[in-house]
């Protein structure tokens, strides 16, 4: 379930970039580089999650820290689909790559 997790942040990006790009995204002006940083945050939420989520399986176990991320997963696809500012896009990406990120290590 994380694999699949992980895949549709990875993905949405591909699908949605060019349509962000023509048309407003929830009234939200996106040029070039800021479909860039939004396609990017996934990433380093994810390369800033393997060491955090080591510790915290030790900690809990796979399985409860599994169960754990799916809060933070959760946010983050509130946030990009209710976004009203750039910001909240960016910040939504981050925790849905740092979630996914983090169910790939667990």
């Amino acid at each position: 379930l994380g694999s699949l997790a992980m895949g549709t942040v990875l993905g949405w990006t591909a699908n949605i970039s060019e349509d962000m790009k023509q048309f407003t995204y929830n009234g939200i002006n996106i040029d070039d580089d800021s479909v860039g940083w939004i396609g990017s945050f996934a990433t380093l939420g994810a390369a800033a999650s393997c060491l955090p989520i080591a510790f915290f399986c030790n900690i809990v176990g796979r399985k409860r820290a599994m169960i754990c991320l799916t809060a933070p997963f959760m946010v983050g696809w509130l946030l990009v689909v209710f976004a009203k500012w750039l910001w909240m896009m960016y910040l939504g990406r981050f925790l849905t790559g740092f979630a996914g990120g983090a169910f790939c290590v667990a």
